[in-house]
């Protein structure tokens, strides 16, 4: 885009401090880790309202304009990105783990992030509360199997619902109902006095496929029944039904309170469908999916009802969505402290396989037989087997050495507002000393009495004249009798009258010759 290519972004990162507690493993990322730029999309989503599902066993592969007609709308509608996947690594908890954290997940780390006793300033919940929202999250299943209550409250969720805590829904069926959680909970921050972050985890795309022990296969069977399917692909289809009803109510209810034009959803999956075979998936599949690759091909949803479609191309992973929130959103953070990257970002893409196999925007590494197939040399497969070492032990030792705890933004600057608070800009001034706050530095808002010019004194100005000594002198800021008063304390201490230059708005200048009153 010429339009990038012109316009040199700032990075997303910020000015971190850190003790020597803090473990090497993460000093030397952050230290080596240049962070991501921000972009044209850098804050578009600002103040809106947010919805954020990881959708159990979501798939590409579900999505049809027939029996999932919602989610083939927000698939292909808003930021459609052609090359996401969802790594599959140790089931629900790895997945959640990555949506969650931006982190690589591992058993150790993943069995450590459970007991909820992990600093998470960057967490999901943390930053929108960071920025005033009013944040929720729900599950509709138990809020104490993998401990989810323990580590959605690290991650800022104080206003946790499930099954058991507070989620009044049918929980004695297996899996539950999506549309009976979105039921049961849309009317907690629908009428928000503030905006809003609504977190889902949904369940009713839970294995197993079939339509004897499946609760929700079952309930949908009828709308899959005439499909030339296998009994596990059909039912896995009627699963799929029931996330997208749920959706669909959601859409609606937002629309009837005129909130979905200032509201996003946002949805990535926790994993593929694992319990079908690859030849069932390729039953669903518009394309012949391999079990390596293909396999995790998977879609990210980023929705608004005002966004126009965006394609994005750059490969991509489920590590890779909370950076692109952050951004999309204006949140102040710092993108050295995540192994995702923001999609929107101009960074190469990559995707890390559980057996670190890879995908990049130039081409796809087999671990197992160490083939690349793509552009680059073997330095590049080399660089890129890097690359993934220090993400994964960054993403290690920030959650089995609580690497968070010992981050913090510099708080040593001060920002003195010298303008006064007049009548009618108080809302203004106040704005701004929050988001000076909010950045760690102390802001200080000078009183009337205490206020400073910011004209120079004639005392300045003559300073400024004797420490330069112009050959010509030509005032341009102020009404004309200031510019005037201005050229005669030139004339005063030497600098010749007629080397001394006055105009209007609209006369114009030409230092090569001389000067003429434009026509």
């Amino acid at each position: 885009n010429k339009e990038d290519e012109i316009f040199l972004y700032d990075k997303n990162i910020l000015d971190l401090d850190s003790d020597n507690n803090i473990d090497s493993n993460i000093k030397l990322y952050i230290e080596n880790n240049p962070g991501t730029s921000k972009n044209k999309y850098t804050g578009i989503f600002k103040d809106k309202n947010l919805v954020f599902v990881v959708a159990e066993s979501f798939s590409t592969i579900g999505v049809r304009k027939d029996l999932t007609p919602t989610l083939y709308k927000l698939t292909n509608n808003g930021f459609v990105f052609n090359n996401y996947y969802v790594p599959y690594f140790l089931s629900t908890i790895g997945g959640k783990f990555q949506a969650d954290t931006a982190l690589y997940p591992s058993i150790n780390s993943l069995s450590i992030w459970r007991s909820g006793n992990n600093s998470f300033p960057y967490g999901l919940g943390n930053s929108f509360n960071n920025i005033n929202y009013n944040t929720y999250a729900y599950h509709d299943h138990s809020g104490y199997f993998q401990d989810r209550y323990k580590y959605l409250k690290a991650i800022g969720f104080n206003n946790f619902k499930a099954c058991a805590m507070g989620l009044d829904i049918n929980c004695d069926v297996w899996p539950e109902s999506d549309i009976e959680m979105i039921e049961k909970t849309y009317t907690d921050y629908i009428d928000s006095d503030k905006p809003f972050m609504a977190y889902y985890m949904t369940v009713s795309g839970h294995m197993e496929y079939n339509f004897f022990g499946n609760y929700i296969a079952s309930k949908n069977k009828s709308l899959v029944d005439n499909l030339n399917l296998s009994t596990s692909a059909s039912a896995y289809l009627a699963t799929q039904i029931e996330l997208d009803r749920a959706l669909e109510l959601l859409i609606n209810k937002l629309e009837e309170a005129n909130k979905l034009d200032d509201t996003v959803i946002i949805l990535t999956a926790d994993h593929y469908p694992y319990a079908l075979s690859l030849e069932e998936m390729n039953e669903l599949s518009t394309f012949k999916r391999d079990n390596l690759f293909e396999i995790n091909h998977n879609s990210l949803i980023i929705w608004n009802n005002k966004l126009n479609r965006v394609e994005i191309d750059k490969v991509g992973m489920s590590i890779d969505a909370l950076p692109t929130v952050y951004n999309l959103f204006g949140i102040e953070y710092d993108s050295r402290l995540f192994a995702g990257t923001d999609l929107l970002s101009n960074s190469e893409g990559l995707v890390i396989l559980s057996n670190r196999s890879w995908i990049t925007d130039k081409g796809k590494y087999n671990s197992i037989t160490n083939e690349y197939i793509g552009i680059g040399d073997v330095d590049y497969v080399n660089n890129i087997n890097k690359t993934i070492q220090n993400k994964i032990s960054f993403s290690r030792s920030m959650i089995t050495n609580n690497g968070y705890k010992y981050i913090k933004i510099k708080e040593t600057d001060t920002v003195f507002i010298t303008e006064p608070t007049y009548d009618g800009i108080e809302k203004v001034t106040a704005e701004i000393m929050d988001e000076v706050a909010m950045l760690g530095a102390d802001a200080i808002n000078l009183s009337s009495k205490k206020h400073l010019l910011h004209h120079a004194s004639r005392e300045d100005l003559m300073l400024m004249i004797n420490l330069m000594n112009p050959k010509y002198y030509f005032p341009v800021k102020g009404e004309y009798r200031y510019q005037l008063a201005n050229a005669k304390v030139a004339e005063e201490i030497g600098v010749p009258k007629e080397n001394i230059i006055l105009k209007q708005n609209g006369d114009v200048c030409s230092f090569m010759l001389q000067c003429q009153e434009a026509v």
